[in-house]
């Protein structure tokens, strides 16, 4: 930073000089933490801050950048309870300071913060081993109840709504519904009204503490499984539901937006294991289903 730079500090004379002083103070204490959550070192604390007869500049915006920092983990560690408790406190924490250098909130609401921490689990974190995919899939569990959960109540589509010629049957599917293909079944392991494992996960030795309280590199404690699965919220509670492939592929093509007929043409021969009638009689009973046109808006 020049002089002039340095100078505006000194005095606010103007809006402009407000507006750089508080991009400043943003860019220090967004800047990730040292060790011991210590703050960078920046020279530009000095002249946006005066000492106190406790504090110097420094420690008095650490406190700050702390708080920043210690909020953000906060929320991931809300928002992806099972996912922290395979991994354990310390190694959870070092994954979401690196997800947060990559994904850095961009918004005012810490509801967006997580939306990318399954892709990042997947993509970036190979050092977590065997677990990798097991917390990618545990994470877009969590993500998307969280998605139902605030999603607005729908206007489904009554049974009786299925009493028309199929080239007259327009269907949608609301954002209370979240389809999601899986390598391992999440829905045997995690409960959905519950940030507890199953018991079944629970009496396996996920974590093996070191002294520093963090988990050793495990093995993954269930054996992988494609599995096809559904985050809905129905009658105010959220659920898991495991369905087949076909049913998936159907239900992913009315999500995204295709109509009934291209969405059963995508089937192809697949088509031919599925029994529409029930099936669309379940999905309305259990509000799956609404009449096409109606808006499908999505937590993000």
């Amino acid at each position: 930073m020049n002089n002039g730079e340095l100078k505006v500090f000194e005095k606010i004379e103007s809006a402009q000089d407000l507006k750089k002083l508080q991009r400043t103070f943003a860019e220090i204490i967004r800047r990730p933490l040292l060790p011991n959550d210590r703050m960078q070192s920046d020279e530009r604390v000095e002249r946006c801050v005066v000492p106190n007869s406790q504090l110097s500049a420094h420690q008095r915006l650490e406190l700050y950048a702390r708080q920043y920092w210690w909020r953000l983990i906060g929320s991931l560690c809300d928002d992806f309870p099972v996912v922290r408790s395979v991994l354990g406190k310390e190694r959870f924490r070092s994954v979401v300071e690196r997800y947060l250098a990559h994904y850095p909130s961009t918004s005012f609401t810490l509801r967006h913060l997580g939306k990318s921490f399954a892709r990042f689990l997947l993509e970036e974190c190979q050092e977590l081993g065997t677990v990798q995919r097991l917390c990618s899939d545990i994470a877009q569990v969590e993500w998307a109840q969280r998605v139902v959960f605030e999603a607005k109540n729908p206007t489904p589509l009554k049974i009786e709504g299925l009493q028309v010629p199929p080239n007259e049957l327009y269907l949608s599917v609301p954002s209370t519904v979240v389809p999601l293909s899986l390598m391992y079944p999440i829905h045997e392991i995690v409960d959905p009204n519950s940030v507890e494992l199953h018991q079944e996960l629970s009496n396996v030795q996920l974590e093996r503490p070191t002294e520093n309280g963090d988990a050793e590199n495990p093995p993954a404690a269930i054996p992988a499984r494609e599995t096809y699965l559904v985050v809905h919220r129905f009658q105010y509670q959220i659920y898991l539901k495991e369905i087949s492939k076909v049913e998936f592929d159907l239900l992913s093509n009315l999500a995204r937006g295709d109509s009934l007929e291209e969405s059963l043409a995508n089937l192809g021969e697949s088509l031919e294991k599925l029994d529409l009638g029930c099936v669309f009689q379940d999905w309305a009973q259990l509000e799956w289903l609404m009449p096409q046109g109606m808006d499908r808006k999505e937590v993000r």
